[in-house]
Parts: structure tokens; sequence; C-alpha cells
């Protein structure tokens, strides 16, 4: 009896259902864990596969690729993509990403090889429905973690979210990835062929059901809308295209429904928050204005550079040389974005018209495939309502591998659907011994170890040992410089990440009181990484202010810190002109330089970008007492006592307050710094003693030992 073996196809098609299960990968060891490790799963068995495939191409031609339309629409997509990161403007990023995105042209490679991987091994339509009804597992058991999370089940974390997340870690990209899921689901359920029909149908029904709660309590309004428009359309298409009277009853019905909830929603919204939050559009919504100053942002680059592009990864810095003050709205604001938030701006930004009209094509050919295919309406509908879904819910945030990965797969079903044609393909054949040079197998095989440790281990390693800072408690000085050693020797200077998490870290741990000669190894190391950070991208500004804050913090250590200080805020200020950060820097660092006069145009230009910055109006009131400019200071302390009251009052800042005021004499406005912090309620520790020991020296002994209007 002949003994059966897996052959490499199976084996392939084994490890494509492993890649997606994608999703459920997360490692609480790296910074990002919910991005990073999805990513190099992800990469790592792709590379994997493709080895294999290409072993079975090489004894097998009938695995070659077969050329459709959306397969060639995605090469072109990947070419010009490649192109115009060789000529954008920061070619590392555009490559290889940053740890907190994971993307890059690294990535949509293994997209693009994942897509090749399935069109070419999946070759029957009963086992790429299996792909389906295996995401439809997928689905179900986000939707399950989900509600776990939503009803606060012990074992089930919440991954720092009050809502609903799934293994995503954000519950945003979880309700642009369940949107998609409902619309696979519908597909199964009209779909089966199994002897598991009632099965996949229950699975399917409590899958959408579920879906749809998870996505309403995400409160994300691109995934609902996604949602509810995908929804309409599907009614619609029955109510124009079916003649089943019944049917179009159900539509008609579902359609009302549809329009009550909304209304219901607008009328009773105000009520209830998560209802109001759906029901507010407003344009002078934080989000939304938010979102269309990044849009802005991103449009006036692409007008700026129309064909091509920046390059992959690199709207941080059209975000920057294009950046508007206006998205700054109070303390809390974020105001790094690398992203538009509008999968489509962000292709303009990257890859020009070409890359625009190449990745539209994509979905085009796909939209082709599935209008002119045998299909039944409804079949048609629902493939259509994924696309739609898909286009709408990533048109209001960015495309992540979770939801790319369930495209590809949908991709992959439509081409692989159309080369098959409408009769069912002969089971795979047989796979013969190889007969393989001995050079090209070893050739073949560095090429996959060297793709392995570059693309995947190295990062991996890199960020584990930047990451130990943050997860592991009392480390000892020497520990952390070596573990950042390790980190930037398998990590190019051009990963910022890594260097930015060092300077910040240590920029907290001076501004908290930390002895600097301690720290002072780590110092030397961190300034060294970020100038050599800086000069590998010429357009981090980010990089340039933690460097030039640390370098100012910390000149008493090194004469030549100082100057390295100034010329990064100049940099970070030529880069950005219309940001705060690099003004605030500037004045800080002339204040340090002896040079009041200098600093302090310096913040009170960053008070005419961000009047609502305490920190700036705080230094500013300093810069005024040190040019005895003392009434003005008064108005800077006034503004900061009626609004930023605990800043103000916080000991630290008071003490630092009073000391400039006490270096000039002014011991009667120390003294009333601390009686209106004391009448606040906020200095509570040696008050009366400070206030009795500034009128003393003031000359004012009576009111120094009988005050007692506390």
């Amino acid at each position: 009896m002949e003994k059966k073996l897996l052959t490499i196809p199976r084996i392939l098609q084994l490890g494509v259902f492993l890649a997606l299960l994608t999703p459920f990968v997360a490692w609480d060891q790296v910074m990002f864990p919910f991005i990073f490790p999805k990513t190099l799963y992800f990469r790592i068995l792709v590379e994997a596969l493709f080895f294999l495939y290409v072993l079975l191409v090489l004894q097998n031609k009938a695995f070659l690729p077969k050329q459709t339309k959306i397969s060639a629409a995605f090469g072109i997509f990947v070419l010009i993509t490649l192109i115009s990161g060789i000529f954008g403007e920061n070619v590392h990023r555009s490559f290889f990403s940053t740890i907190g995105r994971s993307d890059g042209i690294v990535t949509l490679i293994h997209y693009y090889l994942f897509f090749i991987i399935i069109s070419s091994v999946f070759r029957r339509k009963e086992d790429v429905m299996k792909l389906l009804y295996f995401l439809l597992g997928v689905f179900f058991i986000e939707n399950i973690i989900g509600i776990g999370q939503l009803l606060r089940i012990s074992y089930i974390h919440s991954f720092g979210s009050i809502r609903p997340n799934g293994t995503l870690g954000n519950p945003a990209f979880f309700s642009a990835f369940l949107v998609l899921g409902v619309w696979i689901s519908a597909y199964t359920i009209y779909s089966q062929k199994t002897k598991f029909k009632k099965t996949v149908f229950v699975f399917a029904v409590a899958n959408i059901l579920l879906s749809v709660i998870n996505i309403f309590f995400a409160e994300n309004r691109g995934g609902m809308l996604a949602l509810a428009a995908s929804f309409l359309v599907f009614a619609f298409s029955y109510l124009i295209f079916k003649s089943d009277t019944r049917a179009k009853k159900i539509a008609k019905r579902s359609i009302a429904a549809l329009f009550i909830l909304i209304v219901v929603a607008l009328v009773f919204g105000r009520w209830n928050g998560i209802l109001n939050k759906y029901t507010n559009f407003s344009l002078t919504d934080i989000t939304i204005e938010n979102r269309l100053i990044a849009w802005e942002a991103g449009w006036k680059g692409f007008l700026k550079k129309p064909l091509l592009g920046w390059g992959q990864e690199n709207y941080y810095i059209v975000y920057n040389e294009f950046y508007d003050p206006n998205i700054i709205k109070d303390a809390g604001t974020f105001s790094w974005y690398d992203r538009a938030h509008n999968t489509f701006i962000d292709i303009m930004v990257s890859s020009g018209l070409f890359g625009l009209f190449s990745y539209l094509g994509i979905l085009g050919f796909a939209a082709y495939e599935i209008i002119a295919s045998k299909e039944s309406l409804r079949k048609k509908t629902i493939i259509l309502c994924f696309f739609l879904s898909y286009f709408i819910s990533t048109f209001f945030l960015f495309d992540t591998i979770n939801s790319f990965l369930v495209l590809v797969v949908v991709l992959s079903f439509l081409s692989i659907r159309k080369h098959a044609g409408e009769n069912e393909q002969p089971p795979l054949p047989r796979t013969k011994a190889l007969s393989l040079r001995k050079n090209t197998a070893v050739f073949m095989c560095f090429l996959f170890f060297l793709s392995f440790l570059l693309l995947n281990v190295f990062p991996a390693y890199a960020a584990y040992n930047a990451s130990k800072i943050f997860l592991r408690n009392n480390m000892g000085i020497s520990e952390i410089e070596k573990s950042f050693e390790t980190a930037f020797r398998f990590s190019s200077s051009a990963n910022q990440e890594l260097r930015q998490s060092l300077g910040n870290y240590l920029n907290n741990e001076i501004r908290s009181g930390r002895n600097m000669e301690e720290i002072k190894p780590l110092i030397f190391l961190a300034v060294q990484e970020l100038q050599k950070s800086a000069k590998a991208d010429p357009y981090a500004v980010q990089t340039r202010l933690i460097l030039s804050e640390l370098a100012r913090a910390s000149f008493n250590q090194n004469s030549e810190y100082l100057a390295i200080a100034k010329v990064s805020a100049l940099e970070a200020l030529a880069l950005s002109p219309k940001r705060y950060h690099a003004h605030f820097s500037l004045g800080k660092i002339f204040f340090t330089a002896g040079m009041p006069d200098e600093g302090l145009k310096h913040f009170q230009k960053t008070l005419e970008i961000y009047p609502e910055f305490v920190g700036g109006r705080w230094n500013l009131a300093i810069a005024y007492i040190l040019l005895d400019e003392f009434e003005k200071a008064d108005k800077e302390i006034d503004i900061l006592e009626n609004k930023y009251k605990s800043y103000l009052y916080e000991s630290d800042h008071l003490d630092i307050l009073a000391e400039a005021l006490i270096g000039k004499g002014e011991f009667d406005r120390a003294a009333n710094l601390y009686i209106t912090a004391i009448e606040a309620g906020y200095e509570k520790t040696n008050g009366k003693k400070k206030i009795s020991d500034l009128y003393e020296k003031a000359g004012n002994p009576e009111k120094a030992s009988g005050y007692t209007g506390l």
C-alpha cells in the first residue's frame, strides 16, 4: 500500500491557514505589542512559504501564477510603490517603515507574495471556500473576545481600553476589521455546499449579530458608517433587482427599521454618550476637525509631488512641512502624525497619481470581476458590499495588517475564480521528487536565512532589548546601558523609535530630579545615538527636539551639549516652522545659556502659535522676571492662576518661580505667590515658614512674625 505523504502544495495550504491567525498574535515584551509581533509572524510565515513555493514551481510549472486583471493591477501597484520609495525622501523608512507601523514596501511585497501563493496553490473553488470558512472562525473568536471585554469578564484582557478591541488593541481597527467579517459571514451563508451547512449558518448569523454589537460599542464612526452604508446598498439591491415579492418586503422593512434607528439616535443621542458620538458630526468636533487638518496637509503634499509622491511611509515629512497649529486644542492634543487617517490620501502622498490609480485599479478590477461573473445577484452584491465597507472604513482610517490580510484573501478568491472559470479544476497534481542543483538549493537557503535574520530576527531582538526599560522595574544603569547598546547594535541608526525611547526616558528622569552623575553613561549613549539618527533622517523633527532637550538639560555633563541642543532645535524649526515645539526648545536653550532676552522672543513666539501652552506661559513669566519686567510677569502669573492653578502651584513650578523673584529681590511678590497657593489649598508644606522668611528678607519683621491671614 502506497504511503501517503504531505505534498508541498498541501504544506503551503496549511501555511496559508496559519497566516490567517495573524490577528491573534500579540507579544507584551516589545513596544507596540499588537502591531509589530503580528507583522513579524506574518512575514516569517510568508518567507518560509515562498521558499517552498519556489521549490514547487521549479519541479512543476503548472503552479506558476495565473495572470488575471487583479494580479496585474496588484503587481503594478507594488512596482509603482517600489519606484516611488526608491526615489522618495526617506528610502530606509519607505522600505522598512517603523516599529509602530511595521508597514512599508517590505511588508507590501510580503502581501503580494501571499496573494501569489494563495492564487497558485488553492486551485479549486471548494478549497478556497475553506479559507472563507476559516476566516469566519477567526472573526467569531475575535467577536467572542470583544463581547468578553464589553462584559468586563475578568480573565479576558481589555488591553487598556474600555471599548471592545479584540486582540487588535485598538477599537477603531477592531471596528474596521469586523465590518469586513460581516460580509464574509454573509457570503458563507449563501455559498454552503458542505455537510456542515447548518453549523456554518449558525456561526455566520451569530458572527454578524456579535459584529454589529461590537462595532456599535467600539464607538468608531467610520466603522459604523461603513456597516450602515453597505447594508443599505445590499437592501436596495433587493428592491431594484429582485422580482421576489417576499424578498422585497423584507428589504423594505429592513430599510425602514434602519431609518427608524437613525431617527431615534438623532433624537435621543444627546442623552447617551455612545449615540451622541455617532450622531454628532459637527465640523467643530475636535476629532473631525483634526482629521480635516491632517487631510489638508496630505493634499498640499500631494500637490507638491503629484506623480510619484514622497515615498512610502513619508507622510510625516509632509505633515511637518505643512503643519497647521490649529490642530492643537489643549495640552493633551497629539500633534505628531505619520498617517493622514485616510488610506487614499496616504497613497496620494506616498506614491502620487500613479500609485492612487494603480490602487484604485485593484479595487476596480475586483468589482469588474464580480459584476462580470455568473454568480447570483445576492452573492455579487455581498462581495460588492465587502469592498464598499472596506472603501468607507479606510477612507476614515489607515489600513492595518488585519484588514489588509482579509482584503488579500478576497482578491485571491476572485482571482482564482477567474482563472478557474465556472468548472471545477482537477485536484492538485502529485509532486515529484525534487531535482535541484546543489548550488541552487544552497543559494535559496542562504537567501531565506538572510531574509529571516535581517527582516525579522534582528528587528525583534532590537525592539525586545529597547523595551526592557519600560517593562521591568528597578533596572540598574549598567543593565539599561547594555540593553540599549544591544538594541542599537541590531538596528540601523535610521530606526528612530529605539533612540527616541531612550531619549524620552532620560528627559523624564532628569525632570523628576534624577542624579545626573548616575545616568551620565546613558546620557552620553543617547546623545551619540540621537545624533546618528538625526543624520540618518534629515526630516526627523521629533528626534531633533528630543536630542535638543536632552543635550540642554545635561549641558553641565559636557561643554559641547548646549551647542548640540541649539543646532538640533534650529534644524527642527527649519523643518517645521509652524510648530511651537522648536521655539519652546530654543527659549529654554537661551535661558540656560544666560541669554534671557533671546529666550523671551522664542517663548513669545511659542504662545503666538499655541496660546494654551501652559509650559510656555510659565517660562515666559520667568523670562519677564529675569528681564525685570515684573508687571508683564504678573500678568502671565495671573493667567496661570486663573486657568492653570494645578500647574502653577505644583511645588517645583512654584518654588522655581519664587526663586526667580527672590533672585531679583522681589520678596513681596514671592511671598504673595505662596499666600495665594495656600489660600487655593495647594501649598501645605512649610508654606507659612517660607512666607515668614521672605518677609524677613524684605525687611518687614512685623509681617514676618505676625502674619496670620492664612
